[in-house]
Formats: C-alpha cells, structure tokens, sequence
C-alpha cells in the first residue's frame, strides 16, 4: 500500500490519516469518523482494497536474497 501512496502522491493524505486516528485513540469521536473515511481512502481494509484494485504481493521465495540492515549507531560515522 505504502507503494501506492508514494505513487499517488497520497503523503499528506496518509499522514492526516496518522494524524486523526492518533486522535481518535485519545476518544475524539469526531477524529474517529474521520480516520474511518480516510482508512477508506487509503485501502486499509478489505472492501477499500477491492475498490481500488490493489492485491497484496506475495511474499518472496524462501530463498530469495535477503536484504541486509545497518544499525543506526554503526551508519553514524557515515554522516559527521
């Protein structure tokens, strides 16, 4: 979904998403309705999914490569 986003340009759509529903888990109702008709927007569910024609990729092969993760603290010499 991420993927598409960035594709649509949705940025500030996903983040006022963020936004309301970190509201409506402190009980704004008014924030909650909101986030539900955005969640829609988005394809956060399976109906808004179908709407949009978006599927979910498999996941890779078990022996697919793998991708390798740098700590924070070892990429810091990096950048000073």
């Amino acid at each position: 979904m991420a993927v598409q986003w960035e594709r649509s340009r949705w940025t500030r759509e996903v983040a006022q998403y963020c936004r309301l529903k970190a509201l409506a888990e402190l009980g704004d109702a008014r924030a909650a309705k909101a986030a539900l008709a955005y969640a829609d927007r988005l394809g956060l569910n399976p109906w808004s999914m179908l709407r949009l024609r978006w599927e979910v990729a498999p996941a890779p092969a078990q022996d697919a490569p793998r991708a390798t993760v740098t700590r924070i603290r070892d990429a810091r010499s990096d950048f000073t």
